[in-house]
């Protein structure tokens, strides 16, 4: 089939070639998952299998079976969920793959691969449909953003993948903004601000992230506007889109019910962090560049530049975008401005397609770059120490610098509309590219468009991680552990675990949690981001009998309780 043909028939199924390409990327990225069969799943036996207890959580609470706050851990303590995220929306996902037969953790892996697809279909439809950009730009920014290296290597940590349903809060609001009909557009801005809401139920960081970078983005365009058009253009844009902010609220308070709700309940219990307590997990500015001995464009200088630097291997602290991502974003941020200080004195009429576009870009630049620098700790201090010392909320982030993830992702964006604003490589009537207003010719734009379509190429290419993740467990090692576990003594109600062959006191106790669904028992030990007052029952400590008692003459004196040893998997009363 000649090549011309070929690109026709594609540009004509965007669809097709866009579950193409995501699949492609799926099968790198989740690489050891699927070609274990499944057997290993992403993540570390600690964090990786609270979040899968709480799964599992919310599956038992559609079955009746336990209390929405209240799940099987620090037995009798109530409330508890909220000592950690809910992750509420994955049940959306989840569910259905456990309705369908899969277990908890392959339900578990395939909600973290079905994730992927929700974000990249967001950025695929924000970049082709509402930016324009032909299919080949497109497919490569939607890779580099949902499959960056930074997420990869800090994969152990499963909660980072609800940056995809940032997309997707992006996605609803432009379409909420570009329809014409006022009945979807108040639909679409409820959607929105409900998804934000429950976003920050669900996965507190990210959806703390969502509002505190769409204000700044919002305020930053704003400033644009007020600047180049005048305060009467910002106040006639308020008026005539009043009742999209008031759906927005509306829908952000409905979702934010459930976040009060788990939140308040164990508002007494919480530690506030002074930002001390958490500057040692800041990055610091090498962890912009240390994208991993293993990254397939820089490991083979980073490895050496930072050879004895443990911070090569503290990955969960270096989450900065690529550097040939992060320059090229910072190059169209300056190009973006530009254009709009160009376009805007040469404009004599309406606004039109190209320079919204370019406003929209700039100001998305200019939070991309606020993003990757404010949580950078210097050695006379960081810009952090003010965020958390004034913006509310941000004081509950421990490990902040993962706003930068975030920032991979407006950085693709960023780009995208750079090539949108020029013209470059867009499917759009109005795509005639320009140079500062001066439409360029046809062998000046096919070049452009090459080089453009090369350097996009690399920043995709700068994503690949060929590591092995260190941080996965085995899925069969787990069914086992849990099918070797005989039934409790019939008159205990709450149990607790010891471990003569104790590995890590947090390992043992989220395999009582997840002894405790396997069983349908509720145990007294517990893992999560804060504990419930008094609590301090971890295996292996000098004195853990001693105050496993002491908690259950405090709190259980008339319940039956009784232990169970994991390395022999026997009970005792």
């Amino acid at each position: 089939m000649p090549l011309p043909m070929l690109r026709e028939r594609l540009r004509r199924r965007p669809l097709w070639v866009g579950v193409s390409v995501w699949l492609l990327g799926a099968l790198w990225f989740f690489r050891d998952p699927v070609f274990s069969g499944f057997d290993t799943i992403t993540g570390d036996r600690g964090d990786a299998r609270l979040i899968i207890f709480l799964h599992e959580h919310w599956w038992r609470v559609l079955h009746g079976e336990a209390s929405w706050r209240s799940p099987d851990m620090f037995a009798p303590a109530r409330d508890t969920l909220g000592y950690s995220d809910t992750f509420a929306l994955d049940i959306v996902l989840y569910a259905p793959l456990r309705l369908v037969g899969f277990d908890q953790f392959v339900a578990f892996q395939l909600t973290l691969v079905a994730l992927t697809a929700v974000g990249f279909a967001s950025l695929f439809t924000l970049m082709h449909r509402y930016l324009g950009l032909n299919l080949l730009p497109t497919c490569l920014l939607a890779l580099a953003g949902v499959f960056a290296n930074n997420i990869f290597i800090d994969t152990g940590h499963p909660q980072i993948y609800a940056i995809n349903i940032v997309s997707l809060v992006v996605l609803v609001f432009t379409a909420a903004w570009r329809v014409s009909d006022v009945r979807w557009r108040l639909a679409g801005s409820a959607v929105g601000g409900m998804l934000v809401g429950l976003l920050l139920w669900s996965t507190y960081y990210f959806g703390w992230y969502t509002v505190f970078l769409g204000a700044l983005f919002v305020l930053i365009l704003t400033a644009v506007v007020a600047v180049q058009d005048g305060l009467g253009v910002v106040w006639r844009t308020i008026c005539s889109r009043w009742a999209m902010g008031a759906a927005s609220l509306g829908g952000l308070t409905v979702g934010l019910v459930p976040f009060f709700a788990t939140y308040l309940a164990v508002l007494d219990d919480s530690d506030f962090r002074t930002y001390d307590d958490v500057a040692g997990l800041a990055p610091r500015p090498l962890d912009l560049i240390n994208v991993g001995r293993h990254n397939v464009m820089w490991g083979w200088l980073i490895e050496p530049l930072l050879d004895g630097d443990g911070r090569l291997d503290a990955l969960n602290r270096a989450v900065a975008p690529t550097p040939l991502l992060l320059i090229t974003s910072a190059i169209c941020t300056v190009a973006l401005i530009r254009l709009v200080a160009v376009r805007a004195s040469a404009r004599s009429g309406a606004l039109s397609r190209r320079d919204g576009v370019a406003r929209i870009g700039a100001a998305l630049g200019v939070a991309t770059a606020i993003a990757v620098v404010s949580p950078i700790q210097f050695e006379f201090g960081g810009a952090w120490a003010w965020l958390h010392r004034f913006v509310p909320g941000a004081s509950a982030l421990r490990l902040f610098g993962r706003i930068e993830i975030v920032a991979s992702m407006l950085a693709c964006l960023t780009i995208a509309c750079w090539m949108s604003a020029r013209g470059d490589e867009v499917h759009a009537e109005d795509s005639t590219p320009t140079v500062d207003g001066e439409e360029i010719d046809h062998g000046q734009r096919r070049s452009l468009a090459s080089v453009v379509i090369v350097l996009i190429g690399l920043v995709c290419l700068e994503q690949l991680n060929t590591a092995t993740i260190s941080r996965q467990f085995d899925r069969s090692d787990q069914l086992a552990m849990l099918a070797s576990v005989g039934p409790p003594p019939e008159q205990c109600e709450i149990f607790y675990v010891t471990d003569a062959e104790l590995e890590d006191v947090n390992i043992s106790i989220v395999s009582a949690m997840l002894i405790a669904h396997e069983i349908d028992l509720p145990t007294m030990n517990g893992y999560s981001g804060q504990y419930p007052p008094g609590w301090d029952l971890g295996p292996g400590s000098v004195d853990y009998l001693a105050k496993v008692d002491a908690w259950i003459a405090e709190r259980l004196p008339e319940v039956g309780t009784c232990s169970l040893e994991l390395s022999t998997q026997t009970w005792s009363e």
